[in-house]
Formats: structure tokens, C-alpha cells, sequence
């Protein structure tokens, strides 16, 4: 840190360095919106991917379910995951 000296009406003081006040600010850069609509796009693919792949085991499940008995509690979940796989979709 360096130390400046300024003066005043005549009279010469110390002024505060501006590191002084804390950590100095960054740069401003600029928003790079294509590497971050790529960012989201790769996120919002994989989990898409993991949705799909969810619904097909639990879909399997159901299916057996029907075969031996309920299949509610489960069907229901599968719902969710239509709405999560339609919101990915459609933003």
C-alpha cells in the first residue's frame, strides 16, 4: 500500500488510501449472455435427462403395480415429473 501525501489550504496531511476503506472493488466486464444462455441450456439438458430417466423407471413400476395392486402414490409422483419435464420444456 502506498501512502500519499496531498495538501490542504497549506497545510500538508496524509489522505486515506483507497484500500483502506476495505477490498477494493472489481472491474467491471461485460455480461457475456451467449456463454451464459449455453450454461443454462447444458443445465436445463441435463436435468431433463435425469427427468426423463426417472419417469421411465417409475413408469416400469407403475406397470407392475397395476399388475399386483395400487399404483396411486406412485402415478402421482410420476405427474410431478410431467410438470417439472414441461417447465424445462417450455422456458
Amino acid at each position: 500500500m502506498s501512502e500519499r501525501i496531498t495538501t490542504k489550504g497549506g497545510a500538508g496531511y496524509k489522505a486515506i488510501p483507497p484500500e483502506a476503506y476495505g477490498t477494493p472493488l472489481p472491474k467491471k466486464t461485460p455480461i457475456n449472455f451467449e456463454k451464459r444462455k449455453a450454461a443454462l441450456s447444458e443445465s436445463n439438458r441435463i436435468a431433463m435427462k435425469r427427468l426423463i430417466t426417472a419417469t421411465s423407471v417409475s413408469f416400469l413400476f407403475v406397470i407392475l403395480q397395476i399388475i399386483g395392486g395400487d399404483s396411486a402414490h406412485l402415478a402421482s409422483d410420476m405427474f410431478g415429473f410431467a410438470i417439472s419435464i414441461l417447465s424445462l420444456k417450455y422456458s
